[in-house]
């Protein structure tokens, strides 16, 4: 078999099992040994940047050593321009034959050169953001979905969560809010969303609000982007704010009851399809996030009672 050596630059923030799938298709691709550029490898201790590189690399180092994969690590610091990351690669590794990339920035980096890039697909979208808050959180069921066991233990084993508690508090990284909505139709059914981004499956319409804009004003631009539905805001009904309600971080959901006013409902934005159901049957849903629990305190959805805001808000 020809030898090919393929450079996998990551942060690896930590390693996870969509790491393990890009080298299992560079594997595919013809990669014999991978050259393991850890980035960032000059960051450490903050809560981007949690694991110092020795960490990293023996993290790396052990897992791939148990999965028999031939491989070399190697510090990759950040620079001050991605022309400097590049030259400082091709002058400072030895020798390798492609660049194994899921990564747009790693990619626009070697595009012009010589070297054929192993073009990732991203079929475990996975987030390291996400990772980080779960082992925060000590979420130890739903790492497991998403880092290899060795890892996990690990990074048990160095205290990860007090070191993360420690890093988020240090730089005030706050929750962030959403709004979600319990959008009612004229028929008294109501809205119910298929995400088209991580974490997939059903739920309530919904997102961020956006800095400067107030609840309300999101609430409404949230549903005419995802939903193309001008509603009326009914009222508040309630405020979840468990740390270990979404996945993706500390984030709080203020959610609203409104009703449809005008529009055609349609999904958009971050949603991939809606679906208009009873909320007998919407309780019934497998629903992401804390929604189950938010719909069982609901017992009615009549239409058109109480306005606070409307749509001009």
């Amino acid at each position: 078999m020809t030898q090919k050596i393929g450079l996998f630059i990551w942060r690896f923030q930590p390693f996870h099992l969509g790491h393990i799938d890009a080298i299992k298709q560079a594997k595919e691709y013809g990669v014999t040994e991978f050259f393991i550029g850890i980035g960032s490898a000059n960051k450490e201790h903050t809560a981007e940047n949690p694991f110092t590189y020795e960490e990293r690399e023996m993290m790396i180092s052990k897992l791939l050593e148990a999965q028999k994969i031939k491989f070399t690590i190697y510090p990759i610091p950040d620079m001050e321009s991605d022309e400097d990351r590049k030259n400082h690669i091709i002058k400072n590794l030895p020798k390798f034959d492609v660049i194994i990339s899921g990564n747009p920035r790693t990619t626009s980096i070697f595009k012009k050169t010589e070297y054929p890039i192993c073009a990732i697909k991203i079929n475990k979208e996975i987030k390291s953001t996400t990772i980080r808050h779960l082992l925060y959180i000590g979420e130890s069921e739903e790492l497991k979905k998403l880092l290899p066991s060795q890892i996990l233990a690990y990074l048990q084993g160095i205290n990860a969560a007090k070191r993360l508690g420690t890093y988020f508090s240090n730089e005030d990284i706050w929750p962030k809010i959403v709004v979600d909505g319990i959008v009612v139709t004229k028929d008294k059914c109501i809205v119910i969303i298929e995400r088209k981004h991580e974490p997939f499956g059903y739920a309530l319409p919904g997102w961020f609000v956006n800095y400067g804009e107030t609840t309300e004003q999101a609430i409404i631009r949230e549903m005419r982007e995802e939903i193309g539905a001008y509603v009326n805001i009914r009222r508040i009904v309630g405020v979840m704010s468990n740390p270990k309600r979404d996945q993706r971080g500390h984030i709080i959901s203020i959610v609203y009851i409104a009703d449809v006013v005008s529009g055609k409902l349609k999904a958009g934005d971050d949603a991939k399809s809606l679906k208009v159901v009873k909320l007998e049957d919407a309780k019934k849903m497998d629903l992401l996030f804390d929604h189950n629990e938010i719909l069982e305190g609901i017992t009615s959805v009549n239409y058109n009672e109480k306005i606070i805001f409307s749509t001009n808000v």
